[in-house]
This record gives structure tokens, sequence and C-alpha cells, in this order.
């Protein structure tokens, strides 16, 4: 018998999602077309600058905001079928919140702030879980106590607590941790991580701390003016970044301008204006004459004393040393090179001082480097939603998941995104992913290791969104 298709892997899905505000002249947009999923079991940091839309998309996938345009899926239910009504009780059954307000009832005890929600919702409150829920957050012996009888982080903890005692699908934190010192915020960022894993529960985590971000995020989600420029696992989002701005936002990142001039040794050769040639990962889409721009991360460089020897295979920069700042556990560099450029580079402090003065020539060298961004190597064009349809043939009668996941790791090599939502029914697997820039699919796949086939079709071409 066939069963009705059901959503697996995904917490959340939004679709085509525009979030505007006010109309006419004063009209804000707040989200331009964003499609993005957020897998079961993950835990996603949404960064960007003040404005970008974070907490926007936040709220829609919490159905606190209803979408201008687009649909957003909690589970298997679309949130813009719901009236007022059950979209309210879905949030109360499902949806954990945590904001950097920590609006605690200060009349109310811990353990009555924390059992609050399920008091609201009308569900019956199981005293165990509690009780397991406030050891999990460190406040066994605080359960008597009122807010105002503890410390900024033991309220911070209750408010958590208060998040996840109803058992949520999906748990949303707005920046909860920033109005803690940054001792006790990394302790609780290691806490929130705990918890996250022990629970399996799907977490959006908005934050502005680059730092935080990297440490307790599967994946980054950087937004810039409505959009999602680039969705990632940490690593891959700061050593690879998908456009200059994500570049620019996650750390300082030296930006070097200069014309493609062919390969050498498996790499490309690109010139800087003042005629010296560093060498790039390179890719088939470049041409020689084409202008790129090329990214270096200030830990990337080694600082050569003028005249030294860089080591085989190692790109080098002449540049004069401007100023030093001493950061504790390292110096932070800045120079100027030839062409006029700005650079600046981190060395570790394990001389006790500066590894030169201001004034003095140096060399930096550093290793083939990366494009500054994706699109200065591959054309960036719209993204395109495209079924990929596993044959029953090759899946066999209920879809052994570790296949399936198979095809999806293959796939996202391929350049989509890894950010997929499964729908399987009796007789086929889809996956749905947003297209890769500069990929184009034949029609079909059989060269994946395991044989399996899967069928390509195009479903839509989603203008200027930004998918995950």
């Amino acid at each position: 018998m066939t069963e009705a298709p059901r959503l697996l892997e995904s917490a959340v899905v939004l679709q085509s999602v525009t979030k505007v505000y006010g109309r006419g002249g004063g009209a804000v947009t707040a989200l331009r077309d964003v499609s993005v999923a957020f897998a079961r079991g993950t835990f996603t940091a949404v960064m960007g600058a003040s404005g970008s839309g974070k907490s926007t998309l936040m709220h829609c996938a919490a159905g606190l905001d209803r979408p201008t345009k687009g649909s957003v899926l909690l589970g298997d239910v679309d949130l813009s079928t719901l009236k007022e009504t059950a979209l309210t009780k879905l949030r109360r059954e499902r949806v954990g919140f945590v904001f950097q307000a920590f609006n605690l009832l200060p009349a109310l005890t811990v353990m009555q702030n924390i059992t609050l929600p399920l008091r609201l919702a009308g569900a019956p409150i199981d005293r165990h879980w509690a009780q397991q829920v406030l050891t999990g957050v460190g406040l066994t012996d605080k359960a008597r106590r009122r807010p105002a009888q503890l410390s900024g982080g033991q309220q911070q903890r209750v408010a958590l607590a208060r998040a996840i005692v109803i058992r949520p699908r999906i748990l949303l934190c707005d920046e909860p941790l920033a109005a803690l010192d940054r001792k006790l915020r990394q302790s609780m960022q290691f806490e929130l991580k705990s918890l996250q894993q022990q629970l399996g529960v799907t977490t959006i985590f908005v934050t502005h701390d680059q730092e935080e971000a990297m440490t307790i995020s599967d994946r980054i989600a950087v937004m810039n003016n409505g959009k999602i420029e680039q969705l990632g696992p940490p690593e891959e989002v700061y050593e690879r970044p998908a456009t200059e701005f994500v570049a620019e936002f996650l750390g300082a990142s030296n930006l070097l301008d200069g014309v493609y001039r062919g390969t050498q040794d498996g790499l490309g050769l690109v010139e800087l204006a003042s005629g010296a040639k560093i060498l790039i990962q390179d890719s088939a889409n470049r041409h020689t004459g084409e202008p790129v721009r090329v990214g270096v991360r200030p830990e990337k460089i080694h600082i050569l004393a003028a005249g030294a020897q860089p080591s085989h295979g190692q790109n080098v920069v002449a540049a004069t040393l401007r100023s030093a700042v001493f950061a504790g556990v390292s110096f932070q560099y800045f120079f100027q090179t030839s062409e006029g450029k700005e650079m600046t580079a981190f060395d570790r402090n394990s001389t006790g001082g500066a590894v030169a003065k201001p004034g003095d020539p140096e060399i930096l060298g550093f290793a083939a480097a990366g494009p500054a961004t994706d699109e200065d190597l591959w054309p960036r064009t719209d993204g395109e939603l495209y079924e990929l349809h596993v044959l029953p043939s090759a899946a066999g009668e209920g879809h052994d998941q570790r296949l399936l996941n198979a095809v999806a790791d293959t796939f996202a090599e391929d350049g989509f995104s890894t950010g997929y939502t499964w729908v399987l029914s009796g007789d086929e697997a889809r996956l749905d992913f947003l297209k890769a820039a500069g990929w184009a699919p034949d029609g079909s796949r059989s060269n994946l290791d395991m044989g399996v086939k899967v069928a390509v079709e195009r479903l839509h071409t989603r203008a200027g969104s930004a998918g995950g």
C-alpha cells in the first residue's frame, strides 16, 4: 500500500518567502524571496548586520509573522493554512523561544516560570520531566527561588529551561546570550549546545557574535539585505565564502585585485597591479584576461623578513609595516603593499614582542589562495529548484535511508545545498534542492558510486532566491 508523502528530514522549510512591512513609499522589505530548509536536529546560527532580516526570518519560521508571499512548513504543516487560534496552539506545542530579555515573571518561582508554557497550553505538567530539565540547566537547588534571587546567568538558564520543557520540535533563540559577560556567555554556549544535542531539537540561533556562531553551530546562514548570501558548515562559510559580503562579514579578509593569466602547475595564475604573480585554486570557468579578486585571511599570512626565502609554492607580496597592535595571545599587524593595498596579519605572541617595527619592509607569504568569492570564478545565476527522483528499481521498496543519504551527499558535492527535503512515498523518493550557481543538469544522473540513477526535473526558476 502506498503511504502518504511525509517530510522526514526538514523541521522547517521556507519556500520563496517575502516579508514586507508597511505600504506605499514607507514599505520595508525585510525578506526577499528566501528559500531555505532547516534539517531536523541541526543547530543553525543566523548572522548578518542589523536590518538584514535575521529576526524576521526567525519570526516567519515560527509563525509569529506571516509572509507577504511564499509559504512556511513546520514539519508537515503549512502555516499559511492555519487560522490564528490554530497557529497559536501549534506554536505553544511545537516551538520554544529564548530571547535576549529573559521575560521571567517576578512573582513566580523558578519551577513555576519553567512550567508556565505548559499551563498556558493547557497541557498536563510532567513534574518528573520538569525536574529533569531543571537539573539539565544546573538549577536543581533553585526551584523555589524567585527571579530576583538569581544571577543573570541563572535567569538565562531558567528562560532556556522554559523553552525546552514543552519538548519543542524547533527552538528559536534571538541573541539570548548577548547580555551576559564574556566568561558566562562562553559557559552558556557549551551548555546550550550540549542540551540541544541531548534533546535533538532543531535550533535556529540569531547572533551577531562570529565566535559564538562558529563554536556552537552545525551550519551558519549569513544574511544581507533580506537574503541568505550563504548557508553551510562554519568552516566552509569561513574558508570558502560565496560572496564578497560574506568574506568581509565573517572576520577580516585581505582582498587583492588582479588579472587571471592562465594556469601554472595546476593552479590559477593571477597578476597583481605591481606585476607580482600569485597562485590561486583554479576553476575551469575562468578565462584568461578576466579580473579576479583574491581573498586571504589574516591568520593565513606568514611574515617574512625582507630578503628571506619563501617556502616552495608559497605566494609572496612585498609590503611595509605601518603599525602593530598587541592583543595578548597575538599581535595584529597592518601593512601597505606596493599596490597601495592595506593588508593585515595575525602572528602568535611566541617571542614576547612584535616581529617587526613600523616602517620595516617585509614579505608576506601565504599558500595558494582561493578566490575571495565564488562569484569571481563562477558567474552567479538565479536559484532554480529541482526535484531529484530516486528510481524505485534502484532504491527498492522502503527506500533504505543510508542509500538516500548517499545520494544526497553526492549531489551536495556537486554544488547543491546540503539543506534538502526528503519526501518519501511507496513508489518514489524525492529530494528538493536549490540549484547551485554554474550547475547544469543533463536530465539524469547515473555516475553515482552505488549505481543509483536519479532523474532530474526542473520545477521552476526562483528569481533572486537565496537558498539553503
